[in-house]
């Protein structure tokens, strides 16, 4: 059954106002203008349902006039109060919000002489009734404001307007669009101190083609049309019988307790919308019905359509735009990704939780593609945002963490990173929250400075750097941007074949070699006490030539015996060798991605070297952060101890992994994973020529995995089977969901291709 969730655009019509639709045009189908029973048996009808939805607004029956729609009544409003006013003044005053049937016919009066001043909201979709009141003038004729945003569902400030201009002594004419109030927020025409007020019925469960425009007792406007008598003569034609029957049922049916039903709907989608991953909630609404969301960076035209197949139904914006962008949403200021992913979801008395339920579950992308801490990892860290405060003493060991100075990071963070990757502090600089732009930093001080007197590699020829495939892609971009050649090193059990790293450094152009020792990426594995030994052991042809010991997951244990890694630097001590390795590490994992501090360690000579080049980049770097952390974390055993509440929640994912693998693909033996102890991924590896096959298919279905050939140099996996998993960021819920699909996919993709090699297809 599709999920409806678009009440805002139009409402399905209820049975009561079908019913009394069918009755008038098979039964009392008399014209009202007839003199005959039959018409003037129409014509009281038609009296008895504009009496029914005067007492509904709380107005005069004569001060009603049936019209066809909300928009017919915008420009009618509009344009008769201009001209009502047009020998006081030539000013217009409307907001940056309002519906384009209030704005186009403004706008032609401009057109036209009219000047206009347009009312902006600010970031919450409000307009200020102070701003309404300065922008007031003696030649003001028409103010023109919606009572409920009918895409944030924002109230707008109608009858503080109304007072603004009564104190004003101002000539202007009230006019207010209440098409998406009308029944869900309580008002009357007097309350409001309006003189115009325009309401369509579709909005309330009525038929389309049916509205009503309210015109204060004693105000002669100019008619819509010529021809006729009808409706007092300001809009002749023969009156819609049917239409005003149902628009009578339709106010009559709507129950008292509908508002606070749909606004406990709403409260309980803004909840559930809430967990869904990236989501941001733009507008909660001050109407019961509506409320705006955004998925940064994903076409909202997009979403529309992909939510569309999948039977739930939500808008971009208001129906009128048809395709257009959002001129509401684009005066709030957004960024323009968020801009981008807007999203409206309207409720009415029949929307459900399990219309919510439906939304949040199908209207999910579930993500797997980055290892990005899910919401409960990160909450886990929040406490340490009460570590400073404006009270906080912003000294450490005699540095001021509040002003410039202190280039390699604060006494205490670099002892408590020195203590994580088992070096000297002095060994150690602090420098930023990502260990990517400390290595970024570090290839480029080779490049255009010389890795520790060496000439600039930039001007040494060809340059290659050695690349363990599986890894992680971020490292390969890093060399590629410098032009370097990215050379693919087979990744073993134990760790990168070193057999093939020791023939490759033989070669004077291969100046470096990326590793991550401990649950590598994407491997989940643990360089082997072996191979740590013969990359220390190592003899490059190229004394500018660098390990580059990415040890992003040194304290990611998900159980209580993790993996032990031999630490680089003792070998490299017990041999030794001094000036080969640059050690990584940072907190983006541990504590915040946003607001991490970030380390690398190296030989004293290597150490000084670098810290020539970061002189020059850097005066200082975030000193804050790096005070919250160590006032946070004594030393690394409160680091560990963190850790352990973080592995209580990624555990259960990574063993969700290994469940729902083994149940769905284990008997089939189309496709190995990995099984790690620590880190943040699974490698899975599917059939020859799969993984592009089968990333594909779970993006159809909406399941968002780490593109095929990711994690090889260059995007080339030579057998296109690879497949980084990421189970961190989604619920176990979403997980679970996106396992079944790539489960499936995988199935899917394998038959394929066994049926393609017997040559079946």
């Amino acid at each position: 059954m599709p999920v409806y969730l678009d009440n805002a655009a139009t409402t399905r019509v209820c049975p009561e106002a079908a019913r009394a639709a069918l009755e008038a045009m098979t039964e009392g189908y008399g014209n009202p203008s007839s003199g005959y029973a039959l018409g003037q048996a129409a014509a009281a009808a038609l009296k008895e349902h504009r009496a029914a939805v005067a007492g509904r607004l709380g107005c005069a029956p004569e001060e009603l006039v049936f019209t066809s729609c909300g928009t017919e009544g915008d420009n009618w409003a509009v344009r008769a109060a201009a001209d009502y006013g047009r020998r006081k003044g030539r000013h217009i005053i409307t907001t940056a919000i309002e519906h384009a049937a209030v704005l186009e016919p403004v706008k032609a009066l401009a057109a036209q002489g009219y000047e206009v001043t347009y009312l902006k909201p600010d970031r919450s979709g409000h307009v200020s009734p102070d701003a309404l009141r300065a922008a007031l003038r003696p030649d003001t004729v028409l103010v023109s404001m919606m009572l409920v945003n009918n895409e944030l569902g924002t109230l707008l400030p109608v009858a503080e307007a109304a007072q603004a201009i009564r104190d004003a002594g101002s000539p202007a004419l009230l006019h207010c669009d209440a098409v998406q109030a009308f029944l869900k927020v309580p008002f009357t025409p007097a309350e409001l101190g309006v003189d115009l007020l325009t309401l369509s019925g579709h909005k309330i469960r009525a038929p389309k083609g049916i509205g009503v425009q309210y015109i204060r007792r004693g105000l002669n406007l100019k008619p819509l049309l010529t021809g006729g008598g009808q409706e007092g003569g300001l809009r002749p034609g023969t009156e819609p019988t049917a239409q005003a029957a149902a628009l009578a049922a339709a106010c009559a049916a709507w129950q008292e307790d509908y508002p606070a039903r749909i606004q406990e709907i709403k409260e309980y989608a803004l909840e559930s919308l809430s967990a869904v991953p990236g989501l941001e909630i733009i507008s909660r609404g001050d109407a019961p019905h509506i409320c705006a969301v955004s998925l940064p960076g994903y076409p909202s035209e997009m979403l529309v359509r992909e939510l569309s197949d999948r039977g739930v139904y939500v808008s971009s914006g208001s129906a009128c735009h048809r395709g257009k962008p959002s001129h509401v949403f684009a005066a709030l200021g957004l960024p323009k990704r968020t801009l981008m992913g807007v999203l409206r979801v309207s409720f009415s008395p029949e929307s459900t939780r399990a219309d919510v339920d439906a939304l949040a579950a199908k209207g999910l992308s579930l993500d797997m593609a980055r290892g990005k801490p899910s919401r409960e990892q990160v909450d886990l860290s929040r406490s340490m945002l009460d570590a400073l405060d404006s009270g906080s003493c912003l000294e450490d060991q005699g540095q001021d963490a509040a002003n410039y100075g202190v280039p390699d990071g604060l006494p205490s963070a670099r002892a408590l990173m020195a203590s994580l990757m088992g070096v000297p502090a002095s060994q150690v600089v602090v420098a930023g929250s990502s260990s990517l732009n400390l290595m970024f930093d570090c290839v480029a001080h080779g490049f255009v400075r010389g890795v520790h007197g060496a000439e600039p590699q930039c001007a040494q020829g060809p340059l290659r750097f050695l690349c363990p495939a599986p890894g992680y892609d971020r490292h390969f971009a890093v060399t590629e941007h410098f032009g370097f050649e990215n050379v693919p090193v087979p990744m073993t059990p134990e760790g990168p074949d070193m057999d093939v790293v020791e023939a490759l450094v033989a070669d004077p152009s291969v100046k470096g070699i990326w590793c991550v020792p401990k649950y590598q990426n994407p491997c989940g594995i643990t360089y082997s006490d072996e191979t740590v030994r013969r990359m220390a052991a190592l003899r490059p042809a190229a004394p500018d030539f660098r390990v580059y010991w990415d040890n992003a997951y040194v304290v990611h244990d998900l159980y209580d015996e993790g993996d032990e890694l031999l630490n680089i630097f003792d070998v490299l001590a017990e041999e030794g060798r001094d000036a080969l390795v640059y050690e990584f590490a940072s907190t983006s994992k541990v504590t915040f991605p946003g607001s991490g501090i970030a380390a690398v360690a190296a030989s004293p000579a290597d150490i000084a070297d670098l810290k020539g080049s970061f002189a020059v980049e850097r005066v200082c770097p975030d000193k804050m952060s790096q005070l919250m952390h160590v006032r946070s974390f004594a030393d690394a055993d409160a680091v560990r101890a963190h850790m352990a509440r973080l592995a209580e929640v990624l555990r259960p994912r990574f063993e969700l992994v290994e469940r729902r693998l083994s149940e769905g693909l284990g008997e089939t033996g189309c496709a190995t994973w990995t099984t790690p102890r620590g880190g943040y991924f699974v490698s899975f590896e599917g059939p020859e020529g799969s993984a592009s096959r089968i990333v594909e298919l779970c993006r159809e279905t909406g399941v968002t995995l780490t593109g095929a050939g990711a994690t090889w140099p260059g995007g080339d996996d030579p057998k296109d089977s690879n497949i980084r998993i990421a189970p961190s960021y989604p619920t176990l819920e979403e997980l679970d969901a996106a396992l079944e699909v790539l489960c499936a996919c995988t199935r899917l993709v394998s038959a394929q291709l066994a049926a393609e090699a017997r040559g079946l297809r």
